[in-house]
């Protein structure tokens, strides 16, 4: 399999990981132990997925332009995943802040929205 059609495959399941990774609020205290569950699992697969780009990284020669450009690519590539991760902190600790301050809670994720909805309007 070439190297590019496994940086989309790997790019892909990321994407895909990072969806998962959501806080919806309010909820009852079992919907948010689901949530913080179906983070951790995401979270264990963004690792398991890094861990596989940091060796796929390590084995790409860089002596020549399109193995230096694989290598930007999968640095990239690492850079999403590490953001997905914080993320994914980020909001286990928020959901297990609810019960303790709701309406700090809220306020936050309000803001995390707008801020995201402010960047999505920069990118277009």
């Amino acid at each position: 399999m070439n190297e590019q059609r496994v940086f989309q495959q790997v790019l892909a399941q990321v994407n895909q990981l990072d969806a998962q990774i959501r806080l919806k609020i309010p909820a009852n205290q079992a919907s948010i132990q689901q949530q913080i569950n179906r983070i951790e699992t995401a979270e264990q697969h963004l690792k398991a997925v890094k861990t596989q780009v940091l060796r796929r990284l390590a084995k790409i020669p860089s002596d020549s332009r399109s193995n230096g450009s694989q290598q930007g690519h999968y640095r990239s590539l690492i850079q999403q995943i590490e953001k997905a991760l914080r993320n994914a902190a980020n909001f286990k600790h928020l959901a297990e802040e609810f019960f303790i301050d709701p309406e700090g809670v809220i306020s936050l994720l309000q803001g995390i929205n707008q801020d995201s909805s402010q960047k999505e309007a920069v990118k277009l």
